[in-house]
């Protein structure tokens, strides 16, 4: 829970986003976002199996909207 909310957090801010009001905030960092996105991946696939069906369920959700915004307000990396 905790871990997932900070890098979700880290990510959206890098993308540029404010993680509280989801409005745009200044300037992207491709580059961490990208790292950030890559963590909850990572997380995702070491947690594979070891997971409640809710928290897998969570994790996927929030990995796919992450790439969503990453693709909306990065680019395509």
């Amino acid at each position: 829970g905790t871990l997932l909310a900070i890098l979700q957090t880290n990510a959206v801010a890098a993308m540029g986003i404010n993680p509280q009001t989801g409005e745009r905030s200044g300037g992207i960092d491709p580059s961490s976002a990208k790292m950030f996105v890559d963590m909850i991946s990572m997380v995702n696939d070491k947690m594979a199996g070891n997971l409640s069906e809710d928290e897998e369920q969570i994790l996927s959700q929030v990995l796919s909207e992450l790439r969503m915004m990453y693709v909306q307000h990065v680019g395509i990396g």
